[in-house]
């Protein structure tokens, strides 16, 4: 199971997280980004749940403060590091790790009263309500599940992230997937195009020479939701398309629109895919 905790400073994660390890017992993790951040932030955000295993039912992961807090928080730290295509792939990769995703919410006032109390002036008093509203417009975009502390049931939140964790089960053979488990469509990419890396494969090892291809890729589909992303040379691919439900499929170069017609699966390139969706949904 896999417990994503986001929310201003002052909102409530630590004392959940505190409850949910209580109640959970001995099988418990805690993992929390650094903060500043001292690494790439796909080694921080993504290479650091490598270890997380979805066949086990018995383990809680309870991640405090991860992604959103970076990409909210960074400019009051002068070191923006995470940018909207990595933020956007980190998502894909906890949807097909079955990860329950929660932004603690309270009143403003409720926060800014917190804060002074702790003595935490991390973020100035004057931006308390701008970050609250970026942590709750990013909630809603992203499908986050926006809890309050009226709300709070520790053992409910373990029975809904254990029924997500199975869920995600169907998608645990496919070593490079990463997104939506119901696509509604799939981006195939190539060995050396693919997308932001997979998740065995980040930093130092990514060709340089394939990162702003890489980066240009993801921007282009941001506006896109319930999508997922595979490696042609990572899996067989129609065993995969037929696991995920058959979706149309997009291929980002040569090699991976060779492979799916090799594999007789209909493909589509992602120019004229991308011109396709921005008309329908215009």
């Amino acid at each position: 199971m896999l417990i994503i905790l986001e929310g201003v400073d002052g909102s409530g994660k630590t004392y959940l997280k505190e409850q949910l390890a209580i109640k959970h017992g001995i099988h418990t993790r805690m993992l929390q980004a650094s903060s500043p951040l001292r690494a790439d932030p796909m080694i921080a955000f993504e290479w650091a749940l490598r270890e997380y295993d979805r066949r086990n039912l018995k383990q809680l992961w309870i991640v405090d403060s991860w992604h959103i807090t970076e990409l909210i928080m960074g400019q009051y730290r002068n070191r923006e590091l995470l940018t909207d295509a990595g933020a956007k792939h980190i998502e894909m990769l906890l949807e097909s790790l079955g990860a329950l995703k929660i932004v603690l919410t309270e009143a403003p006032s409720t926060i800014e009263d917190r804060l002074t109390a702790r003595g935490d002036r991390t973020v100035p008093s004057a931006h308390v309500g701008l970050v609250w509203d970026s942590f709750n417009e990013y909630a809603e975009i992203n499908s986050w599940r926006v809890l309050t502390s009226t709300k709070l049931r520790p053992e409910r939140l373990i029975k809904q992230a254990k029924d997500a964790q199975i869920e995600a089960l169907k998608v645990v053979s496919l070593r490079s997937y990463v997104g939506s488990l119901n696509p509604q469509f799939l981006v195939l990419s190539g060995s050396r195009s693919w997308p932001m890396g997979t998740p065995d494969f980040y930093g130092a090892l990514t060709p340089v020479r394939t990162v702003p291809r890489n980066q240009a890729i993801m921007q282009a589909l941001l506006p896109y939701h319930d999508f997922g992303i595979l490696s042609q040379d990572s899996d067989q691919i129609k065993t995969a398309w037929i696991t995920l439900g058959r979706p149309p499929v997009i291929a980002t170069d040569r090699d991976a629109y060779a492979a799916c017609v090799m594999a007789g699966i209909p493909v589509t390139p992602i120019k004229s895919a991308l011109v396709i969706m921005a008309e329908a949904s215009a």
